[in-house]
Parts: C-alpha cells; structure tokens; sequence
C-alpha cells in the first residue's frame, strides 16, 4: 500500500494522507504489523469517504428525504434495494446535494443536474460513472414528484461507452500463469519476510483460481469463508447471510475443478472451518494487488463457463504475474 510509510529508528508504521483543503497529513498506525496496518489503513479511509460524503447539513428537507426514499427503497416488495446499493446511491445522492448546495428539494431539476454532470465530465469522470449518477437522480427524482416535493426531471441518459471485444487468452496459458505465482523472497530477506512472501503467493493463488475455476465475484472472493468449500462433495457453497449479499441475492452452488480442489486442501489445512478466509479478513496485499483488475473481467462473466467450454480466459490477468 504506497500510503503507508515506516520511519528510520520507529517499529509502528505510519499512514500519509491529504485532508479536505489538500494538506498532507501523517498519523501513525500504532502497530509494526504490516497487515494491521494495512487493516486500519482501509478503515481510516473508508471513514474519510463516508465522513466527507456526509458532509451536508444532517437534518435539511433534501438530507432527511434521502434517508426516506433509501428505507423505502430497501423495503418495497417488487426489486427492493440491497443494502450495499442503497449504501452507494446514498453516497451519489448527498454528493449531489452537497456539490449544488441542494436544500430545498422543489429547486432540483434538469438544468441543475446537468451542469453538475458537466463538471464531473470535465473532471475525467467515466461515461459509466455519469450514467450511473444520471440513473440514481432521475429515480429519486421520480420518487419525489410523486409526493408532489419536485418537478418532472427530464433528462437523458449520457451515451453508452462502445463495446469492445474482450482479447482473450488460452486454457493452456491459465496454466502457465498460475504456475508463475512464486513468492518474492529477496537475497536479504529476514525469515518473517519470507513467511509473508509466501503466503501472500498463496493467497493470490487462491484469488487466481477463484475467478479461473469458480468464477467468483470481487465481493464474493472478498467474503469467502472455509465452510464455503465442501473439500469431500467438491463443492463451492456461495452463501448469502447478514454480512454478505450476493449480486443476484441468491446462494448458489459450483463444482469445484480437480485443480482447484487440489490446491484448497492445502491451502484451507490449517485454517478454522468458522473463519473467513485471510484474503478477506486482512485484506492482504495479494488481494489489493489482484483482486481488481480480477474483478472487472471476472464480475459480469463466469469464467468457470467459459474455462469448462472454451479454451479461452481473459487476458488482462497475464499482467498480473
């Protein structure tokens, strides 16, 4: 993680940041655990996004009628709203009303949107991005007009980026890239080092044949626990429960592929059958390293199809080792 530095003569690691008026900014860790470290680094940073997303007037017409429509919104009958959903429409709509200056919720309309998506335009926002930003406000928006508290907002949706064919690479390759995962153990390497090197090659084996062999999602790999993987049925449970909901919101079950289950029976050995999986738990730096560039090929296509079908996988994760 290259926001975390450790100073000559300190054991604790530090974490630099720059704070709402750009000023860098340096608070230690309090822990010379790199995984730790690593683990409150995550956190302090998930806090500032919340914090600085939040930060309308809690209390306001528009603030109060965001929480409204997101509890409705997660409790209607047809399509409700998943938590995480509404967790990040939320974030999209207060950032909205915070960049615009939106208290009174009769002043939204298209005019006002448009030129805050033109500023996110010129800022290098993606298309998807705005896309998805235009979506969230015209369906608040439509929700609001039908209590009578905003206009009809007319708006259409920015153009769609150009699909392009995926390059792909061979089943054959898949072989030769995760044989290529090696730890990274240096000439000066202490002996704790290299136990870290180590598992960390393990652990992003592990996320390698999760989206090769299985076919798992950024959040599911995330989330994965040992009593998803039945080692004597050869089976992978994806298990939906209070901490994790699965995109389509259902369990589902999948076979695990001779390789796969070869490798999890000595990667899951010594792990208790209750406990997340490390990859999940530390947010180690295998899975920061792998697990997004995983994740935009992995999550709208299940790989394990395509690997059991056709000899092809994506070629983007050849990058990766």
């Amino acid at each position: 993680m290259k926001n975390l530095i450790k100073y000559n003569g300190c054991a604790n690691w530090h974490l630099r940041y720059y704070d709402d008026k750009g000023k860098r900014r340096t608070i230690s860790l309090a822990t010379p655990d790199e995984a730790v470290a690593i683990q409150k680094a995550r956190a302090f940073f998930a806090g500032e996004v919340v914090r600085r997303s939040e930060s309308i007037v809690a209390g306001t017409p528009t603030d109060k009628l965001i929480e409204s429509y997101l509890v409705q919104a997660k409790a209607r009958r047809r399509k409700p709203m998943r938590p995480e959903t509404a967790k990040t429409v939320g974030l999209v709509l207060r950032k909205f009303s915070r960049d615009v200056k939106l208290v009174d919720p009769r002043k939204l309309d298209a005019g006002l949107v448009g030129k805050w998506l033109d500023k996110l335009h010129r800022e290098g926002k993606s298309h998807e991005t705005l896309r998805s930003y235009t979506r969230d406000l015209k369906t608040f928006a439509r929700w609001l007009n039908g209590r009578g508290l905003c206009g009809t907002l007319v708006l259409d949706l920015p153009d769609r980026k150009p699909k392009i064919r995926k390059p792909w690479v061979r089943k054959d390759q898949v072989a030769k890239i995760l044989e290529a995962v090696k730890p990274k153990i240096g000439p000066h390497s202490t002996p704790s080092g290299k136990l870290k090197a180590e598992e960390a090659a393990r652990e992003l084996k592990f996320i390698l044949c999760c989206g090769f062999h299985a076919g798992l999602r950024r959040k599911e790999i995330g989330a994965a626990k040992v009593s998803w993987f039945d080692l004597k049925a050869g089976l992978l449970h994806v298990a939906n429960d209070e901490g994790f909901t699965s995109k389509d919101s259902e369990n589902r079950t999948i076979p695990l592929t001779d390789e796969f289950l070869k490798f999890l029976k000595g990667f899951l050995s010594s792990r208790n059958a209750k406990s997340f999986l490390g990859v999940g738990s530390r947010r180690s730096s295998a899975l920061n390293t792998a697990i997004m560039p995983v994740a935009r090929n992995i999550a709208t296509t299940s790989i394990a199809a395509f690997v059991a079908i056709l000899p092809v996988v994506p070629l983007i994760l050849i990058s990766m080792v």
